[in-house]
């Protein structure tokens, strides 16, 4: 592609990316849009994003502003994604000319402390996994800090760097969402990268910089009300592309990574839908309760109060610790004037108070939790509701189960990353030396997903509960994998324990079964016996002791006492 078309397909890729979101119902969703949501900003400044009626009166919007709550909901279902892919730090190994290299190997050690030393590698990784959750694509920027080049004084990065270590501390990564960087491309070939970013001028004021990417260079432009231009005093423009192998000329390998989910954004607009449905609904729960969430009385057929002192009408001051007078009004013409009866007096009515209940909410809370599960189901994610959701313990299970499954497919995005990243900063790092042979490493990540080990330390946490009588039984079986139904699995457990009373209690009465033995299977079969009675037990049956039982109001293990399953 030429030039000048090249640099024509940046800048309309640019003003693609940074459209705003003028159509609600617009398709494909805005990118700004879906970041907004993503990000909790779910109204819009101007109520763009709201989906009910919004009034002509700025002062009646700004007052709806006020009225509307957002429960962000989309931000945390795909975070929980991210988390479950690179909660842990990867791991990876490197081979060079199909040799394995050893994690001592002094190349592979400078690396991993670069991944993983100060955190801030693997933060961008993960932060690049949460952009492209909701845009469908995120990108990796790596490069070495203009600051660099103002402290050795130089125009141009200084290729001495004495070590690979040395070098690397001079590398970073920065993740940009689908707004801040691109990718242009023609019949399915990547011919260049962009990233548009701010700097701030000798003048003091922003100016806007496009950086484009391709094999061979990398020119910065600014970036003048849409158009592009070289801009000036930014040292060497364009500088080589420290990546470009001329004796591979059309390999493409760029300081800027895509990250790409082949499925596209996982936001669709029913799912804005079903946010903008709880955001709204929790909104009139607010409403509801100012308006009518308190007792309102009101009377008819009273005389309007007066104030005593000045005479004057008043309102009645009903509430707690008020004793109010309430005083029959006359009947009136309308003029106001009181109407004679037969007696020609006044004709006095009979006052009478009453009152208006608070309006329930019940309904419009049960609505958007309706919308909530659905929002969730959709994300395989209803295991993460809380009680009042009142989804099954099967129905949670399900859905976690499911949303394991789709981690590994999820995770090969995030995998490919961490393998280019290392990868690129292991030959950037000898480009920065001061090598123009660079010598690629083969690298295999492993990514440590987040799906059996969470449920097994999960189950061993629930089981410790129940044992120390802080957790139902049932409770623990709705979290155990492979029990289907619950109610069938107390019932077989019930019926097995009590076979076991019985049995115990039958060798128990032969004086083939010590007493000690018999209270434990009772205790384990949820019988109220404790470590005393046991203790006790245990030490008549040292001494070859008999004792066959007493009064126990009914709850001695064999004699048809009933136990809490």
């Amino acid at each position: 592609m030429e030039p000048e078309k090249l640099l024509a397909a940046v800048q309309a890729a640019i003003k693609a990316a940074t459209a705003t979101a003028t159509d609600p119902r617009k398709s494909p969703i805005p990118l700004q849009k879906l970041r907004d949501f993503a990000q909790g900003e779910q109204i819009g400044p101007n109520l763009e994003y709201y989906p009910g009626l919004v009034p002509d009166d700025p002062a009646e919007k700004e007052a709806l502003k006020k009225r509307l709550i957002v429960i962000a909901l989309i931000g945390p279902i795909l975070n929980r994604f991210t988390s479950h892919i690179l909660g842990r730090d990867p791991e990876w190994t490197a081979s060079a000319d199909t040799v394995a290299l050893e994690p001592e190997d002094e190349r592979v050690s400078s690396l991993a402390t670069w991944h993983t030393g100060s955190g801030r590698v693997h933060a961008e990784l993960k932060r690049g996994d949460e952009y492209m959750r909701w845009a469908g694509v995120a990108y990796l920027h790596m490069y070495v800090p203009d600051v660099y080049r103002v402290i050795l004084g130089k125009d141009e990065l200084s290729r001495d760097a004495q070590t690979q270590a040395d070098a690397l501390e001079l590398i970073q990564l920065d993740a940009l969402d689908a707004t801040q960087a691109g990718a242009v491309e023609q019949d399915g070939v990547k011919l260049a990268y962009w990233r548009a970013y701010s700097v701030t001028g000798e003048d003091g004021k922003p100016q806007n910089r496009v950086e484009v990417h391709t094999r061979t260079e990398i020119t910065v432009y600014a970036d003048q009300s849409g158009k592009l231009a070289p801009a000036p005093g930014v040292g060497l423009n364009p500088r080589p592309n420290p990546l470009y192998d001329p004796e591979r000329p059309l390999r493409f390998r760029a300081l800027i990574h895509e990250m790409k989910r082949e499925a596209g954004p996982q936001v669709q607009q029913s799912d804005l839908d079903l946010q903008n449905g709880v955001n709204t609904t929790a909104g009139n729960v607010i409403r509801n309760n100012n308006l009518g969430g308190w007792r309102q009385y009101y009377t008819l057929d009273a005389a309007q109060p007066r104030d005593s002192v000045t005479g004057e009408k008043t309102a009645y001051t009903f509430g707690p610790a008020r004793v109010v007078d309430v005083q029959s009004d006359y009947l009136r013409d309308a003029e106001g004037n009181p109407v004679p009866g037969l007696d020609n007096l006044p004709v006095m009515l009979r006052a009478s108070v009453g009152t208006f209940d608070p309006v329930n909410s019940q309904f419009m809370r049960e609505d958007a939790d309706w919308l909530e599960s659905k929002l969730l189901s959709r994300f395989n994610q209803l295991w993460t509701r809380d009680g009042e959701g009142q989804v099954s313990g099967e129905s949670k299970r399900q859905s976690r189960a499911a949303f394991l499954k789709s981690l590994p497919d999820e995770a090969q995005p995030a995998q490919a990353a961490l393998r280019w990243a290392v990868e690129t900063a292991d030959a950037y790092a000898q480009w920065v030396q001061g090598s123009d042979t660079l010598e690629w490493l083969n690298v295999t990540p492993r990514l440590f997903l987040d799906t059996d080990k969470v449920e097994l330390t999960t189950l061993q946490q629930l089981d410790l509960m129940h044992t120390a009588g802080k957790l139902s039984l049932e409770t623990l079986l709705e979290a155990t994998p492979g029990v289907q139904d619950v109610q069938a699995e107390l019932k077989k457990l019930q019926n097995e324990r009590a076979s076991n009373i019985q049995q115990a209690a039958a060798l128990f009465g032969l004086g083939t079964l010590p007493k000690a033995t018999v209270l434990r299977i009772a205790q384990a079969a949820g019988y109220q016996i404790d470590a005393q009675a046991i203790a006790a037990a245990e030490e008549l049956d040292a001494v070859g002791a008999v004792d066959m039982g007493g009064q126990d109001d009914g709850q001695q293990a064999g004699d048809g006492g009933n136990a809490p399953v």
